[in-house]
């Protein structure tokens, strides 16, 4: 839903763009959509037979690639409609919690991942919200894109999301947040350099 959703408001917000990158987009979009029925097939075969499948590990990599692609133009649409940041940053907050919830389903069929209860997954997914949603309040000041803004606000969603898994694989160590810290860094440092 998410990447029709984005890849729709993306096509409506981005009226510029040529017919043949549009028709490109289009195509992209559809063999996307492709790829994340497989994913998610692959985890309700898993679910269903209630053990682990080889293509798990892929398919979890996957997963939180095309998390990404898919967050990038929904929250880059959502930067474009015409309210405060509040409100903006409230929507993007509100996806986020949706994805963190999805991560956390997807991690918890691995066998290194702890059982978390309904409280911590609710916990964990709302701060991850939280941190999105101060995120995206801290740039809306910067005058740049909604691209760049919405690369940004996945740079950081990318971190949490990756961070959940880690956490509940008890995988966290200083050189998965220097790298994510780094990224996140990158990408705040093109939003503030290239402004409009």
């Amino acid at each position: 839903m998410n990447l029709a959703l984005g890849g729709t408001l993306a096509l409506m917000f981005y009226p510029n763009v040529s017919f043949g990158f549009k028709m490109m987009a289009i195509a992209i979009f559809s063999f996307l959509d492709y790829i994340v029925l497989l994913i998610d097939n692959i985890f309700l075969v898993i679910e269903g037979r209630e053990e682990l499948i080889p293509l798990y590990r892929v398919a979890v990599t996957w997963s939180l690639i095309l998390q990404i692609i898919v967050y990038i133009p929904l929250v880059s649409s959502v930067f474009k409609f015409n309210f405060n940041s509040f409100w903006q940053a409230l929507i993007v907050a509100g996806i986020s919690f949706f994805y963190s919830i999805y991560q956390i389903w997807v991690t918890r069929y691995d066998i290194d991942a702890k059982n978390t209860g309904v409280v911590e997954r609710v916990f964990l997914s709302l701060a991850v919200s939280f941190i999105v949603f101060a995120s995206v309040i801290g740039v809306s000041f910067v005058p740049s894109e909604s691209f760049l803004k919405a690369l940004f606000t996945s740079s950081v969603a990318m971190f949490l999301l990756s961070y959940i898994s880690a956490y509940l694989k008890n995988e966290i160590n200083k050189k998965f947040i220097i790298q994510y810290a780094f990224i996140c860094f990158f990408f705040l440092l093109l939003m503030v350099v290239f402004r409009p």
